[in-house]
C-alpha cells in the first residue's frame, strides 16, 4: 500500500497516525461525553497529546466542550456525530472484508 502512494515508511506512519489519533477520539465520544483522562487511557496516548488534538477537533467544530470544574468534558457536535458515524461504518465494512 505505501508504494502505491509514492511516500516512504517514515512519512507513511507519520501520515497514519495524524489520520488514526482524531478518528479514534471521534469514535471514542460517539459512545457519550468522556473528560480528557478517560479519552487518553481509552486510545493509549498521553494526557497532553490527547489535550493537542481534541483541541484541533474543536477548532473544527467537531468537538464541543464543557468544564466542570478542573474537567474538560468532551462531547461531539452534530457536524462531529456525522463524521463519527462514518468511519464507525467505514471500520465496520473494513472488519467484515477480513
Amino acid at each position: 500500500m505505501k508504494g502505491k502512494i509514492g511516500v516512504s515508511d517514515k512519512e507513511f506512519q507519520v501520515i497514519e497516525s495524524f489520520i488514526r489519533v482524531p478518528s479514534l477520539i471521534l469514535m471514542t465520544l460517539y459512545e457519550g461525553r468522556k473528560n480528557l483522562t478517560q479519552i487518553s487511557r481509552n486510545i493509549d496516548i498521553s494526557f497532553a497529546y490527547a489535550t493537542r488534538i481534541v483541541n484541533q477537533l474543536v477548532s473544527i467544530k467537531f468537538i464541543d466542550v464543557d468544564l466542570f470544574g478542573r474537567n474538560r468534558f468532551c462531547f461531539l457536535t452534530d457536524k462531529g456525530k456525522k463524521v463519527a458515524r462514518r468511519l464507525i461504518l467505514c471500520r465496520s465494512d473494513i472488519n467484515k472484508g477480513e
